[in-house]
């Protein structure tokens, strides 16, 4: 541990960056697009590496697409997943990277700003990628959502992820997932998704899988809680 360095923190003492920490690195918004194709082996985000977190809301904000779904799972044996991140409704999506991958271009033309390595010398921030950036305005622990489906979306007791304040709307927020899992060949499931109910202003989780041809009785739509952290941003450019 070196004894200069530098340390940022924000309101409440919330972590943001620290010159000390080799195992942490600053996530930057590096790519920020919408889907033109879902499904299938095809449409697969080729700017998607592992490691990668992604943002997503529905293409447009619009309703025909308020049920998000995508996997970001790679396997190459696969050639359903060969391409590691794909979709099952069109959405906007941003991808985070680290400042350290080679994917992760500077902004172009920019030469100037301030670059911060880690005690083994890699870059853990530099200001040369930023042009815009999420904030993140909601953070639900693993385990702290119910999951479920429906035909009309999933149940709001203990799934409401995000509700809009008056007179504001869903426009500008984004669901985060490290890791999404959806499937609607044979056996139907769904981990990691969100549904934007657009008529309540508010993002519900959606997590199940389709038990009814296992068993009599069995639920199609048998709710799982989260695995794993899910967030809530908004977009600032």
């Amino acid at each position: 541990m070196s004894n200069y360095g530098l340390k940022v923190t924000g309101a409440d003492n919330i972590y943001q960056l620290d010159s000390d920490d080799v195992s942490t690195f600053y996530l930057g918004v590096s790519h920020v697009g919408s889907t033109t194709s879902i499904g299938g082996s095809t449409g697969f985000l080729a700017a998607w590496d592992d490691g990668d977190f992604i943002f997503v809301k529905p293409k447009s904000n619009s309703t025909s697409y308020k049920d998000v779904r995508f996997t970001n799972y790679k396997n190459t044996n696969d050639s359903a997943l060969a391409g590691g991140l794909r979709f099952y409704s069109h959405v906007d999506y941003i991808i985070c990277k680290v400042a350290t991958n080679a994917n992760f271009a500077d902004q172009t033309g920019v030469d100037y700003g301030i670059e911060v390595k880690n005690d083994s010398g890699v870059y853990v921030f530099t200001s040369r990628k930023i042009n815009k950036g999420m904030e993140i305005i909601v953070i639900k622990d693993e385990n702290s959502l119910d999951g479920g489906g429906g035909v009309n979306g999933p149940p709001s007791t203990d799934n409401i992820i995000y509700t809009a304040p008056s007179g504001t709307n869903l426009d500008n927020i984004w669901f985060g997932s490290a890791s999404g899992m959806s499937y609607t060949d044979g056996s139907t499931f769904v981990f990691g998704g969100a549904y934007y109910d657009y008529t309540n202003s508010r993002i519900l989780f959606q997590q199940w899988l389709d038990l009814s041809d296992e068993m009599i009785g069995l639920s199609s739509y048998e709710p799982f809680p989260n695995g794993g952290k899910i967030l809530v941003g908004e977009l600032h450019e």
